[in-house]
């Protein structure tokens, strides 16, 4: 199991240039980016002296590490890129691009993404202090965002 999860993250790092796989539910690697999360948590538990609810020998450790996981994972660290691939993912299955931002939601995440700086601030109709390329704006009004209502 551990080769096959170890193979599937050196592809994913090919692909995207980092080993921080999403684990939100509209990515196509939520089983990976579980997997990661859990040897994080693993990884954390065996510095902090502790038993860890899920074995990481040391040498799954070093493995890891050679291939550029990071043990503590910036949940912010996503590109701007693969925050709007996964609005577009969430667009295409749920219909518009208002991910909830409640705490309940299991789009959360995408949710405040969109809720966040220059996007609330257009939705506000205010000029953001990080204004977006006509190039990005062209990208979210492809994908039907909606300016004028807030994301809740």
């Amino acid at each position: 199991m551990f080769e096959e999860r170890l193979i599937e993250l050196a592809v994913f790092k090919a692909k995207h240039g980092h080993c921080n796989v999403p684990k939100t539910p509209s990515s196509n690697h939520k089983a990976l980016g579980k997997r990661c999360s859990s040897m994080r948590v693993s990884y954390k538990q065996i510095q902090e002296g502790k038993t860890p609810h899920r074995s990481i020998s040391h040498d799954h450790i070093g493995r890891l590490e050679a291939l550029g996981l990071e043990w503590v994972r910036n949940t912010n660290q996503l590109s701007f890129e693969e925050s709007f691939i996964e609005l577009a993912v969430y667009k295409a299955n749920h219909g518009t691009c208002n991910a909830s931002t409640t705490r309940a939601s299991e789009y959360k995440s995408l949710g405040q993404w969109c809720s966040r700086s220059s996007l609330k601030q257009i939705q506000e109709g205010k000029t953001p202090r990080r204004p977006l390329s006509q190039d990005l704006m062209g990208r979210f009004r492809a994908l039907h965002f909606e300016w004028e209502q807030e994301v809740t």
